[in-house]
């Protein structure tokens, strides 16, 4: 994917069953030990959204009928490092013209982004333009409650005097298929299932509980 637009934005909706989805890239990174801190949950339509204040990504994802949790929630103390991929996270690759690609991802910093206000369907907001200081973009992540269900959207606006060229977009698709030191008849009731279909715009990753 490559795009020289002055403003895009990203929709990733989520719902039970179905998730669109796109590649992701990586970058090197030294890890750094993190917590988490104060959340929110939200309640939209099926789903019950947890979202740590600090980083905006999701903490928990789950069924309303059931209290099924879609993504790694028992996990979360032991994936609060940086390099610990969360539902929310972004990558990017961008560049200026004559220059070489530089990588970027919210998964390899534990720096804390800055909550900003929403107004309806967002039901929370935040600005990620810090983790992508030099890339020449600003960079914002919403979650919104729409007629689909829970959407993740992000919209990145060239704030540069240049021309900014972004050669890759991805939105680590993360749930909870972590089975570690787990029978089959536990990981039944735990863990989920992830089925992605590369489609371009047809593309789409379904989940079930497992």
């Amino acid at each position: 994917m490559r795009t020289l637009l002055r403003s895009i934005m990203v929709v990733v909706l989520l719902s039970i069953g179905t998730q669109h989805v796109m590649a992701q890239g990586r970058r090197a990174f030294t890890p750094r030990v993190g917590s988490v801190g104060a959340s929110t949950t939200f309640f939209v339509g099926d789903l019950d959204l947890q979202v740590d204040h600090k980083t905006g990504r999701a903490l928990s994802l789950r069924a309303k009928a059931n209290g099924f949790d879609f993504a790694p929630g028992e996990w979360m103390s032991s994936r609060a490092d940086s390099g610990f991929y969360q539902l929310g996270d972004v990558n990017m690759r961008v560049r200026f013209p004559g220059e070489d690609w530089v990588s970027f991802s919210t998964a390899h910093s534990l720096e804390s982004v800055s909550e900003i206000p929403v107004t309806e369907p967002s039901v929370a907001g935040f600005d990620l333009s810090s983790l992508f200081e030099g890339s020449g973009l600003s960079v914002k992540r919403y979650w919104e409650s729409t007629p689909s269900g829970l959407a993740l959207r992000f919209v990145f606006e060239n704030i540069s005097p240049q021309t900014v060229e972004i050669g890759a977009l991805g939105f680590p698709m993360i749930f909870n298929n972590i089975m570690h030191a787990r029978n089959l008849e536990k990981a039944h009731v735990m863990n989920s299932f992830h089925d992605p279909y590369i489609g371009r715009d047809a593309g789409y990753v379904q989940v079930a509980r497992l």
